[in-house]
């Protein structure tokens, strides 16, 4: 019976040698620490203070590209060229000056459905400085009304250089109200065409539905940020092709890389398999602690029992 308790996986086990190493290291060098400690103590403390002076000067004195060489490989040139803010990717955002970190703001902006409406909207994206906002705002071109467009494109017609003509974005093309698309063959370039869906949320889906072995119900996508019960009805399950793991076979790895199961959850199923054999339905995991009845009916989808 004790034997039920002490079962450990490969990697459990690995990280009990692991640990066990590691404090009988801890035990060996602890004793070193004294006879160390005692020569610190012994040290002029004036000594350190110069010592210490005498370093930072050094390193003052060093040139930056040879303390640094990779960081000054790896900068990139700053481009400035036209872009519309709502239309630009993070790559061409990097490029025009922006710190990875504040071209992910960008992004994620209009991820949310958020849209710059005007060069000083976009000043407003966190950790933007006066400085580099006076360095792009003359380059920066937002897409107006396609009406808008025809009408300046109809007056500058005249203008022979292609220096002197002004930029003109295609309007973003989106499916028509009443279309629907299955939700387990669209990709990503599909999903673009939805209105409130960009390529993050295309992303997104795309992702999710390749970790769950496919959707089942439309309304899974709720499940996601940034995805409204409005957009559902662009949605429909017409591909009845769900990857079912073999509940029976797999490991606790593969269990838990599903996002309906945990760890714990994965553990029970293992070891209710190991004590009792085979599971032949999903009920015969009710009594267990770790599951709640939604989550059950969550998971029933994707398991097979062969």
């Amino acid at each position: 019976m004790w034997r039920e308790y002490l079962y450990f996986t490969r990697r459990q086990r690995r990280g009990i040698w692991i640990l066990i190493t590691l404090i009988i290291l801890f035990i060996v060098t602890g004793e070193w620490i004294p006879a160390r400690r005692a020569v610190l103590v012994a040290l002029d403390p004036e000594q350190l203070v110069r010592e210490y002076a005498d370093f930072m000067g050094s390193l003052n004195e060093r040139d930056p590209e040879r303390i640094y060489p990779s960081a000054q490989a790896d900068k990139q040139p700053t481009v400035l060229f036209p872009f519309d803010p709502n239309r630009i990717d993070s790559l061409s955002l990097t490029r025009l000056g922006l710190p990875g970190w504040m071209a992910r703001n960008v992004i994620r902006y209009r991820e949310s459905g958020g849209r710059f409406r005007d060069a000083e909207s976009f000043r407003k994206i966190y950790g933007m400085t006066d400085e580099l906002y006076h360095q792009l705002s003359p380059f920066i071109h937002i897409q107006t009304d396609q009406h808008v467009l025809a009408q300046q494109k109809a007056d500058t017609s005249d203008i022979d250089s292609p220096e002197e003509k002004p930029l003109f974005y295609p309007p973003t093309i989106k499916y028509p109200e009443g279309t629907v698309v299955d939700l387990n063959s669209a990709d990503t370039t599909m999903l673009k065409y939805i209105p409130g869906i960009g390529s993050g949320i295309a992303w997104q889906i795309v992702s999710y539905r390749q970790r769950l072995g496919g959707f089942h119900s439309t309304e899974q996508l709720l499940e996601l940020e940034h995805i409204h019960s409005d957009m559902l009805r662009w949605f429909t399950i017409e591909t009845d092709s769900l990857r079912k793991i073999q509940i029976n076979r797999v490991s606790v790895e593969r269990l838990r890389a599903h996002p309906y199961l945990n760890f714990y959850q994965a553990k029970v199923m293992v070891e209710h398999r190991r004590k009792r054999g085979y599971i032949k339905d999903i009920q015969e995991l009710r009594l267990y602690e770790e599951f709640t009845t939604e989550e059950l009916e969550r998971i029933a989808p994707y398991l097979s029992y062969e």
